[in-house]
């Protein structure tokens, strides 16, 4: 668990324009991607298997948090994904 100290630092102001940084720029932007992608972002997490089904949903979870901080609706992450297509994850 982290420290009091540490979870202290998480203002939510500053949380935001962290996030915000770190995504920004075409590699972020592929970063992001690749997380919504690994998360199941656009996917159900329904599993006939409860263990596969109840790792999934965590996963879905990490990327509903930073959905959440970043105030990205499913235009935003269609855009998202679209943009990065559109340029092959080459920061060139």
């Amino acid at each position: 668990m982290l420290t009091e100290r540490t979870r202290g630092a998480f203002e939510p102001r500053k949380v935001k324009t962290a996030y915000k940084k770190a995504f920004a720029g075409p590699m972020g932007k592929l970063v992001l991607a690749h997380i919504a992608d690994l998360c199941g972002a656009t996917e159900t997490t329904v599993d006939e298997n409860q263990t596969m089904m109840a790792v999934a949903e965590g996963r879905r979870q990490v990327w509903l948090a930073i959905q959440d901080v970043l105030s990205l609706s499913e235009s935003d992450l269609r855009e998202l994904q679209g943009e990065v297509a559109a340029y092959g994850g080459n920061d060139e």
